[in-house]
């Protein structure tokens, strides 16, 4: 399965963008009718687009290909989407955390109230 996400995941950005071809994009909306896992990381990606029309024009400009290497290593990018979706992952489990912990809480707080109106 992730062999086959590969070359998909890679292709994500340029198909959120709008800026593959056509016959990649064909491939790309096939593998997603099936599979899971690449849907959701598209849907990560979904706020790309509007974080990239942030960027000031100008700051853009500054950038050149002295600064900008020519293509990014292929590992460096698969490690840098592997980390950002461990840590969604990770704050998707602390935020499920924190509401347990607060329902505990709550219901503790309940069985509290509800054993000190017993006793008197």
């Amino acid at each position: 399965m992730a062999d086959e996400c590969s070359p998909v995941r890679m292709d994500l950005g340029a198909y959120l963008l709008g800026a593959i071809d056509p016959a990649d994009r064909a491939a790309v909306d096939l593998h997603l009718a099936g599979c899971a896992r690449c849907r959701a990381e598209l849907a990560g990606l979904a706020g790309l687009p509007a974080l990239l029309q942030r960027v000031p024009v100008a700051e853009a400009a500054l950038l050149d290909e002295a600064a900008v290497p020519a293509a990014a290593p292929a590992d460096d990018l698969t490690a840098l989407l592997g980390r950002a979706a461990r840590l969604r992952r990770r704050r998707r489990w602390q935020l499920a955390a924190a509401a347990a912990a607060l329902l505990a809480l709550t219901v503790a707080g309940w069985v509290i109230q509800l054993i000190s109106h017993g006793r008197r």
